[in-house]
């Protein structure tokens, strides 16, 4: 199957995958400079090599020094994953407590030294 040609004024948002023009393009470099950058980061899937949105972005945000893409460039599915990884973080948490509350930590008297 032959791939869509559609122009990126076509698209209502920048791609999730991209090939190096448009890759390039949204990176704000010419062609030439993306791939001495970043060729060795390109996934290759059948005859073309490829650049994840989200990847590009973290780049941007590491070489200005920002935590992370604004929120407001996330995806729905990267927004799920963020809540997803925050919840398992929480549940790891309470399943400690669980279980230290469980084995009787609640009841070991706290240290006084110093006293």
């Amino acid at each position: 199957m032959a791939a869509v040609k559609i122009s990126l004024e076509q698209m209502p948002d920048w791609p999730g995958r991209m090939a190096a023009p448009i890759a390039a393009a949204y990176m704000g470099i010419s062609d030439t400079t993306f791939l001495e950058r970043f060729r060795a980061v390109g996934v290759k899937e059948g005859g073309s090599v490829l650049w994840a949105r989200v990847q590009l972005d973290q780049f941007i945000a590491d070489q200005f020094g920002t935590d992370e893409a604004p929120a407001a460039l996330l995806s729905d599915y990267d927004r799920w994953k963020a809540e997803e990884a925050k919840k398992a973080e929480t549940d790891a948490l309470l399943d400690r407590a669980k279980k230290r509350l469980a084995e009787g930590a609640h009841l070991k008297p706290k240290s006084r030294k110093g006293r």
